[in-house]
């Protein structure tokens, strides 16, 4: 997007600093051809099996934030505090929904 040539390369997920990172290089793109594996049946991912697997999955960092910045009226500033620490996230919500308190409480209290 700025311009700058998009390298060939594997690159993995760096969570603490949310970048990815350059893993390694790909020398050859014919290393990466599709080979169907013959073992393997086909099958057919259904939209019902979407649906079910996403259920048990559980809600991401994002829209756990997006969630308290509509559910609790929070700004971003305030939610991305919260989020620093993971015993700040438990503590918040028990405190919340333990005492009915207007969320603005406890981040004093916290922050």
């Amino acid at each position: 997007m700025d311009g700058r040539e998009v390298l060939p390369e594997t690159r993995r997920y760096d969570p603490e600093a949310h970048c990815t990172i350059p893993i390694r290089m790909i020398n050859e793109e014919p290393d990466y051809r599709y080979f169907q594996d013959p073992d393997l049946p086909q099958f057919k991912v259904t939209n019902q099996r979407i649906s079910r697997v996403h259920g048990l999955l559980e809600e991401v960092p994002f829209e756990v934030k997006r969630r308290f910045c509509n559910q609790f009226g929070m700004d971003v500033f305030d939610v991305k505090m919260v989020f620093k620490n993971p015993w700040s996230i438990e503590l918040f919500t028990r405190l919340i929904w333990s005492l009915q308190i207007d969320p603005k409480i406890p981040f004093v209290w916290i922050y």
